[in-house]
C-alpha cells in the first residue's frame, strides 16, 4: 500500500467478483486508497476499453475488469470512490466523465493542492511467447479547464514487470501523453468535441515481456500553474507484437553399437530450422543393475538446427553404452557427468537438476533387475529381431515410432533404418528379387549362419 506522509493512513479496497475488504489505519496527515484488480489476460490479438461501464451518476467504485485507481491526498475525496462528473466540478478527485446520464464514459482525474490520482491497468502475457512492441492507443478527452493561457497533462508509463500501477519502475512513453487542447474560457468542457479531445497512438517498441509475466500502464497527473485541468481517457486499445517460441526438440535418432569398433556413435535431435537450441541438453544415464544405475555417464548441450532442423553430436568412440541406459532430452540441465539421479536405485529420478524432461527413450540389453527412466524402452526383440537394439530412429522424423538402425550399416536388413549423421532419417532400401519358394530354405539357413556371426561381433563396452 502507497502512503504519503509521515503518520499517514493507508485505505486499500480489494475488488474481486466476490466481495471488498477495506483496511484503514487511523492517520495524522494523508492518505492514499488503491483499488487492486486482478490483472488482465492478454491472449493475441487487440484489447479494448471504452469505460462505458463506469458509473453515470453519484460515486462508485466499479471499474472494468483489470483497472486500477489510486486517491492519495489528505481531501476527503481520499476515499476509495469516483465521482461521476460533467466537469463542472473544481475539486480533486478521480472521475467518471460524461455528458449528463449519458453512458458515453471516460475514466479521468482532476490535480488539486489537496488530491492526486492515478489510473490505469494491469495485464498479464498469456500469448504464448515472448512480447516485444506494445501498440498504444486511446483518445484523451479534456472535461475542465482549470485556468487559461497554460498547459496542463496527464503523463502515460509503463512498467514492463509491474503487478500495480503503484510500485516499482515506470518508465515515462512521453509520445502517449495527453496535453489538454483547450486553454482559453474557464470552467466545463464537452470532452466528445473534436476541440476538446486528442486521438494518441505509438508502438513501445524494445520490450521483453515473457509469457506469463505482468505488466502495468498508469497515467499520473502533472500539476500545472493554477487550478488543473479535468482530463480523462477513453476507448482505449492495447495491442501486442510477440514472437512465439520455437518447438521443443525431439530425439530424432541414435548409435550406441554397429558393427566393428564403436567409432561411429552419436546422438541426432530435430526441431526447428536453424534454431539455437543450446537450453537442451541430452544425457545418457547408465541402466545396467548396479551401483552405478541412475548415473549420468554423458552430457551433450545442443547446438543449432541446420536447414533441415537437425543437429547431432560429433561421432563418439565407446562413449555411448551397449548395455542397457535411458537417453534424456532436458532442459535448462544444472548438473554434472557422473551424477547419481536415483539415489536409491528404484528406477524412479531422484535427483533433477533440469527444469524438465523434453523426450526420452530407453534400450534395454535383457539384463536382469536393469533400470530404465523412459517411458519408451526399446527391448531386444520389440521389431521380432532377438538382439538388443544397437540403433534406432523415428520415422517419420521426430514423430514417427522408433525403427531398428541397421548393425551392420554396409548390409541393412530390410526394414531396418539407416544410420543418416546429421541427415533425415530413412529405411534401408530394398534390393534383389523376391525369391522362388524353393529358394526359401537356403535362405532361412544363410539367415541362420549371418546370426551365429552377429553374436560374435557386438561387444559390451
Amino acid at each position: 500500500m502507497a502512503t504519503k506522509g509521515i503518520g499517514s493512513i493507508g485505505v486499500r479496497l480489494r475488488r474481486d467478483s466476490y466481495r471488498f475488504s477495506v483496511v484503514i489505519v487511523l492517520s495524522i496527515l494523508s492518505a492514499t486508497t488503491s483499488l487492486v484488480a486482478a490483472p488482465i489476460s492478454l491472449t493475441g490479438g487487440t484489447y479494448m476499453q471504452d469505460f462505458n461501464t463506469l458509473a453515470l451518476s453519484g460515486t462508485s467504485s466499479t471499474v472494468p475488469a483489470g483497472w486500477e485507481f489510486v486517491e492519495t491526498g489528505t481531501s476527503t475525496q481520499v476515499n476509495g470512490v469516483y465521482t461521476a462528473g460533467t466537469g463542472s466540478s473544481a475539486t480533486g478527485d478521480v472521475y467518471s466523465f460524461g455528458s449528463t446520464s449519458s453512458s458515453e464514459r471516460a475514466f479521468g482525474m482532476l490535480l488539486s493542492t489537496t488530491f492526486e490520482g492515478t489510473i490505469g491497468a494491469v495485464f498479464t502475457n498469456n500469448t504464448g511467447g515472448t512480447i516485444t512492441d506494445l501498440q498504444v492507443a486511446y483518445t484523451g478527452e479534456q472535461w475542465r479547464l482549470g485556468a487559461e493561457n497554460r498547459v496542463d497533462r496527464i503523463n502515460f508509463e509503463l512498467n514492463p514487470t509491474g503487478t500495480n500501477i503503484t510500485s516499482g519502475a515506470f518508465t515515462s512513453i512521453t509520445a502517449l501523453d495527453f496535453v489538454a487542447p483547450a486553454t482559453s474560457v474557464t470552467g466545463a468542457k464537452d470532452g466528445n468535441l473534436a476541440a476538446n479531445r486528442t486521438l494518441k497512438n505509438h508502438t513501445i517498441t524494445g520490450l521483453t515481456i515473457l509469457n506469463g509475466q505482468t505488466f502495468a500502464i498508469r497515467w499520473t497527473e502533472t500539476n500545472a500553474t493554477g487550478a488543473d485541468d479535468g482530463l480523462a481517457v477513453d476507448d482505449f486499445s492495447l495491442t501486442p507484437t510477440f514472437t512465439l517460441p520455437p518447438p521443443d526438440p525431439m530425439l530424432n535418432e541414435f548409435v550406441a553399437n554397429h558393427t566393428g569398433a564403436d567409432t561411429m556413435e552419436f546422438v541426432e535431435i530435430i526441431g526447428a530450422v536453424n534454431t539455437n537450441y543450446s537450453a537442451f541438453t541430452i544425457l545418457q544415464i547408465e541402466g545396467d543393475s548396479g551401483a552405478a544405475a541412475g548415473t549420468i555417464d554423458s552430457v551433450f548441450t545442443l547446438g543449432t538446427t541446420d536447414a533441415n532442423g537437425l543437429w547431432a553430436t560429433a561421432f563418439q568412440s565407446n562413449q555411448l553404452e551397449n548395455g542397457s541406459m535411458t537417453l534424456l532430452l532436458v532442459e535448462h540441465f544444472t548438473g554434472t557427468n557422473g551424477t547419481d539421479v536415483d539415489t536409491n536405485d528404484d528406477g524412479i529420478i531422484d535427483v533433477t537438476p533440469w527444469s524438465r524432461i523434453v523426450d526420452s527413450v530407453a534400450v534395454s540389453d535383457g539384463g536382469a533387475g536393469d533400470l530404465f527412466y523412459a517411458l519408451t524402452v526399446l527391448l531386444p526383440g520389440f521389431d521380432g529381431d532377438p538382439f538388443a537394439v544397437g540403433g534406432a530412429s523415428r520415422l517419420p522424423d521426430g514423430t514417427g515410432s522408433w525403427v531398428r538402425n541397421a548393425f551392420d550399416p554396409a548390409a541393412p536388413n530390410p526394414g531396418n533404418a539407416v544410420n543418416t549423421h546429421g541427415a533425415l532419417n530413412q529405411l534401408a532400401p530394398i534390393t534383389g528379387t523376391v525369391p522362388e519358394p524353393a529358394s526359401v530354405a537356403t535362405l532361412l539357413l544363410g539367415a541362420a549362419i549371418l546370426s551365429r556371426r552377429r553374436v560374435t561381433a557386438r561387444s559390451i563396452d
